[in-house]
This record gives structure tokens, sequence and C-alpha cells, in this order.
């Protein structure tokens, strides 16, 4: 799996397909409340943001077998049946369109001459179908050639997340590869795992009584009131004022081979401490080092599906915890810390961060805030390591649009070919030199840590 943004994406020219779910709200199925992240997403207001997926088929598409897959998917997935209105009171519902009533249209294709032809003509087919209000909140197409094609997927963020992405990667290479060779998909689609429930995860969530959660609330405030209640933000200055939004800047680079990778997991095993602890630990050196703080606060992503029931579902199952990381003696001493902040941070992600916000008055200098992601997709679906029974889809990848933005991400990921990074910030003349002095940094000290200094 590789992740990169839409302005990284350097697509072979083809001819776009793309198929329109069509459907109607269930006037019998009352409008459901939004998860806490859909809550906070959905709140933004405007374009919100997309994540899409690829994999490479050989061939031109067969476009009857590739129809045959989504039409054989969308079912398996009650995600894919939602959309949200905003009601009279300014709150959202979450609609529900059965599934039995969707049907899919195709629009007429279109030849895109060049890589930069297809590329801008992708990122406003997305743009345009990935939008929540309404339905479908996601895209459906591919971009068909002589030789191999291409299938691209995407979704608005209230519905997907990235494990998500690689559910949809494997059950769509499946189903198209079962329509094209037997010409059904009855077969496969009834050996797919159970997806489990979106939307009686949902449910489940908004039910959580607040007396369980009060504690956790209370220890984000405290975590917050360091910080004179703001949210965490990358801790060197970026050449921006408060509330201005600058151009987006990304970079990709891969970080260490899948040996090097291997051999920083056994030293981290061996200390008794996780993989993620050994990639915080260079973000906070690499932060002090370049002049920021000697502790450094970032918020990262755990996902929720606790439950094997959601391992195969489909939707937006992730919470964020907190850490506040310090820049400890050496590279050994500073993963013990990250170690230890992590721990603490999983425990505060039980709580829905609606409820954090609900309690607590935030005293906010940036829109966008600092976030550090680590996924193993050795471990997903479609990965190496799990339904090793079956045909591992091509070149899987997943892309997301770039915008303008006030703040720093950044995103580990490991595969069979070892640890890679993806970062996004705002590109200011102080910000991109910053930025990249700080990921050489970041990347010198896991080379080193995987040699054991």
């Amino acid at each position: 799996m590789r992740l990169r943004f839409l302005d990284q994406l350097n697509p072979e020219p083809g001819t776009l397909l793309e198929w329109t779910a069509i459907g109607e709200v269930d006037p019998t199925f009352a409008p459901a409340r939004p998860t806490s992240n859909q809550s906070i997403h959905l709140a933004l207001g405007g374009q919100t943001t997309w994540l899409a997926a690829h994999f490479e088929v050989s061939g031109p598409i067969d476009e009857a077998a590739l129809a045959a897959a989504f039409a054989a998917w969308i079912p398996r997935h009650d995600a894919l049946h939602c959309g949200f209105a905003t009601a009279p009171d300014g709150s959202v519902a979450v609609n529900l369109v059965l599934d039995s009533e969707i049907r899919l249209e195709r629009r007429e294709p279109v030849a895109a001459d060049s890589t930069a032809e297809l590329r801008a003509l992708l990122g406003a087919r997305l743009d345009a179908a990935c939008h929540p209000f309404g339905f479908p909140p996601y895209f459906l197409g591919a971009v068909s050639r002589s030789e191999t094609s291409t299938v691209v997927v995407g979704f608005d963020h209230a519905i997907c997340d990235a494990w998500s992405i690689t559910i949809a990667i494997a059950e769509l290479d499946e189903l198209y590869r079962a329509a094209r060779d037997e010409g059904d998909t009855a077969r496969v689609a009834a050996a797919l795992p159970e997806p489990g429930s979106f939307l009686s995860y949902s449910a489940r969530e908004a039910a959580v009584p607040s007396a369980t959660t009060g504690p956790l609330v209370r220890a984000w405030q405290e975590f917050l009131s360091e910080a004179d209640y703001d949210l965490p933000h990358f801790p060197v200055e970026l050449g921006l004022a408060p509330g201005a939004l600058a151009p987006f800047g990304s970079e990709v680079r891969p970080l260490l081979g899948p040996t090097a990778t291997e051999s920083l997991h056994r030293r981290c095993r061996a200390a008794g401490h996780s993989l993620f602890a050994a990639l915080l630990a260079p973000v906070a050196l690499a932060a002090a080092e370049a002049g920021g703080p000697p502790a450094t606060d970032l918020v990262f992503p755990v996902h929720t599906r606790r439950e094997p029931r959601h391992h195969n579902t489909f939707g937006w199952l992730v919470a964020n915890g907190p850490a506040r990381i310090g820049a400890g003696r050496d590279f050994a001493a500073t993963v013990e810390a990250a170690d230890a902040a992590i721990r603490h941070g999983q425990r505060l992600a039980h709580v829905p961060a609606t409820r954090v916000l609900a309690a607590t008055e935030l005293n906010r200098t940036r829109r966008d805030l600092f976030s550090v992601s680590y996924t193993d997709y050795r471990h997903l679906p479609g990965g190496s390591r799990c339904d090793t029974g079956r045909v591992r889809p091509r070149s899987p990848g997943q892309f997301s649009r770039g915008g303008p933005l006030d703040d720093v991400q950044l995103w580990f990921t490991r595969t069979d070919d070892g640890l890679a990074l993806r970062t996004r910030f705002p590109d200011t003349p102080l910000a991109r030199p910053l930025v990249t002095d700080f990921l050489d940094r970041v990347a010198k000290s896991l080379v080193a840590g995987a040699q054991g200094g």
C-alpha cells in the first residue's frame, strides 16, 4: 500500500469510467445522529476531505464486470447507504438509502490524453462525488487502458478511514475478478468475511454512559490546560499568523527497508515497547533539535475496531489520543517516554471527542492540529499477513486531496517494502526548509535506532 496526495499521482493516460449510485432516502428510517468524528468533520462546512483507493487489473476494464462488482459490494456495507443532511436547527442527521433501492447509473466515459489531464479530471470528479450532504458521498470508477487498467474509488472521510480503504481494495478486487473470469460474483460475495454494521457501531458509541467517560474527559482537560487549552500544534514556528492558511505542501519518502524495519521492531519488542513509540521518539527529538520545546504535544489516531465483528466493517472507526513526549537524553530514553505517552493516550481515546469539546472551552490558535499516525498495512485486509489464501491486489494505493492548511500531519506506514512517511505542511518560505530539515532528522534518528544507536 502506497500513500500519496493527488498532486503526487502520476497516472498513465486512459479513459475515465464512472458509475453513480442512485437512490432515495428511506422514509421509514428515523434520521440517526452522526458519530463524534462525523459531527466534527461535518461542522467545518464547505468542501470536506475525501480518501481514494486504487489498484491495478490486467487489460482494459470489463465494464459489465466492474459494474457487477460495485453492485455486489455496496449492499455489504451500510456506511455506503448513508448520506447526511442539515436539520432546521443546524444539527446534522444521518439519512439511510435502502440497499435494495440503490441502482448504478453509468456516466459518459471521458478520454484523457495526458497524465496532467487525467489527474485534474480525477480530482474534479472526486471533489464533486465525495460530498457528504446528499447521496452518495462516494465515487466509483476506473481508468481503462489497453494493457493495464486502474480501478479507482473515493469516499468522503465521514464514511471512510484508512482501514476501510484496504477493505474496499481487497473486496472489489476479488469481486471484479470473479465477475470477469466466472461471469458471476455470487460465490465470492458469499465467501467474503462478515462486514459488521457501521450504523450499529455508531449507535453503541452514542449510548456510552457519560459517567464512564467523565474521568477521561477530565484527563483530557488536564492535558489541554498545560497548553492554555489549545490543541496540539507543530512545536516550531511555521511562519503563519494566527488564523491564516498557507498553500498545501507535501512530501513522501521511504525511511527504512524491510530488514532495518524488522530490526527496529525487534529491538522495541525486546525492550517492551511498540514500534510506534520508536517512530514518535524521533519526532520529539527532531522537534527539540529544531528549536522546539523539550516536550512535544501531538494527537494520534487509534482505531476502535476492538471487537472481531468490526474487522471488516467499512466506515470511520477511529478515535484520537493525546501524547506529550519529552525528548530524552538519547533515542532509547525517548522511546521509553513515547511508549508511556502512547499508553496514556490510548486510554483517553475511549472517550468520544465531542464530549471533550462540549466540556472544554478551547483557545484555538490554528484550524488544524499536529497529528502523527502509524499503520501497519501488512495486517489489514488485503495485506501480506492476512487473507493469505487469496490473490493480493496489484499495486494498491491510497491518495487524498490537498488544500490550504496551517499545521503539519505525519503518516508513518509499514508494508513488506519497509517503512515510509507521508507528510503535509503549510508551504511557507519558513516552513518548507524547516519541515525538510525536521524530516531529515527523523529519518537519520530512525536509521540510528535500527542499528542500535
